[in-house]
This record gives structure tokens, C-alpha cells and sequence, in this order.
């Protein structure tokens, strides 16, 4: 066997598996390539969770951004995923997400209440806190600070059927009062930072008008 012979034999089987892991590792690239140009091109909703949600302004007294609120559309047949024929389950953090709400991320610190006719929860401002509420139950009238408004502040007025979210942002004053004359106001609250008595981090009794 000559010099020429030895070499097919012996080396010729080792070019050919690495041209074939080329071909492979190029066809890798290319697919690759493809893939991140799908991505590019899908829109982002249909990236994102399986889950779907309505576009939650609903007519033009569904979304306040001026007052950091949306109502949902939790009404039966409404098509809303969160509601069934048991009724509505809501995550506030999801609820502010999808309305483009900035509340708060995560919930360090839960709170479940109801606010009598005619008090008030709330009329503080958290210095570092997000805060995210879910209302419902009652006419309610929601305030948050806002100094581009004429007053400093901007207020919605939620009637007994809606179910809102809404968030009290780091630095911004908000309060929840009840103007119902007979129905409680049922709120949930999730804020991102616990809460520490000795180091409250927030200023209280901001509205002279809301003390009760």
C-alpha cells in the first residue's frame, strides 16, 4: 500500500466528519438567524403568556392614566378570562400590567379592608412604596396627587358596579373614600416594601379636607 493509499485510508474518513460538522453547525447558524428574525417580526402580545386580556379602557370611563386607574370588565360574558360563572378572580399586580399601570411588582405587604360610608383610608404618600389597590363594592372616590391638574390632585368617582384597579406610585399622595350612604368599600392592597412602624417612610394626613 503506497504513501498516497495510507492517506485515504487514515485521513480521508476524518475530512469528511468534519465537513459534515460544518455543514451542521452552518445550518445551526442559518436557523438561528431565522429564528431571531421570527421574533423580531412577531409582535410582542403574541410573544408574551398564553394568557389573554381585554383591552381593559373600556369606552372612554375605563382608563384614567391621569389618575393612575382603570376599571376592569368583570361583567358575565364579558369574555374576560378572570370571570366565570363562579365569578371574578383578580391579581393586582396582572390587573395594573395589563392597564399600564406602574404599581407595585411584587407583594411584600397584603391588606384586605373594608372603609365604612363616609371614611376615608389612605390621604398619605409613601416616600420608596408602590402601591396597588383592586375596588369595589361601593360609590367610592378615588384621589391621587397630581401637580399638573388645577388642584394638585386628580378624583374619580367609582359607582357601586365597578371593579377598579388602581396604584398609589413612590412620592405620590393617594386616598380612597367612601361616599357611599349605605355599602362598604371592599379594597386589597399589595405594596413592594414592608411596612416598619419605627421607619414608616411616609407622610400622613396629606388632604387637611380628608380627615375623617
Amino acid at each position: 500500500m503506497g504513501d498516497k493509499d495510507r492517506y485515504q485510508q487514515f485521513y480521508q474518513p476524518k475530512a469528511d466528519f468534519t465537513k459534515q460538522v460544518r455543514i451542521v453547525l452552518v445550518s445551526l447558524v442559518a436557523l438561528g438567524g431565522l429564528l431571531g428574525l421570527y421574533l423580531l417580526a412577531v409582535p410582542s402580545e403574541t410573544k408574551s403568556s398564553s394568557r389573554t386580556y381585554k383591552n381593559l379602557a373600556n369606552s372612554d370611563r375605563g382608563l384614567h392614566l391621569d389618575a393612575d386607574l382603570a376599571r376592569l370588565d368583570l361583567q358575565p360574558g364579558a369574555g374576560d378570562p378572570r370571570t366565570d360563572d363562579r365569578g371574578w378572580m383578580v391579581d393586582p399586580r396582572e390587573a395594573a400590567h395589563q392597564a399600564g399601570l406602574q404599581g407595585a411588582a411584587v407583594c411584600e405587604d397584603v391588606h384586605l379592608g373594608i372603609i365604612l360610608p363616609g371614611k376615608t383610608r389612605g390621604n398619605h404618600r409613601h416616600h420608596t412604596k408602590n402601591e396597588t389597590f383592586i375596588l369595589w363594592g361601593a360609590r367610592t372616590k378615588w384621589r391621587v396627587e397630581n401637580p399638573e391638574s388645577e388642584h394638585g390632585y386628580v378624583e374619580v368617582v367609582l359607582e357601586r358596579d365597578d371593579v377598579v384597579v388602581t396604584v398609589g406610585r413612590a412620592s405620590i399622595a393617594h386616598a380612597v373614600i367612601n361616599i357611599d350612604t349605605q355599602l362598604s368599600t371592599n379594597l386589597v392592597s399589595c405594596t413592594d416594601g414592608l411596612f416598619d412602624p419605627k421607619h414608616p417612610d411616609t407622610d400622613y394626613k396629606v388632604w387637611k379636607d380628608l380627615n375623617h
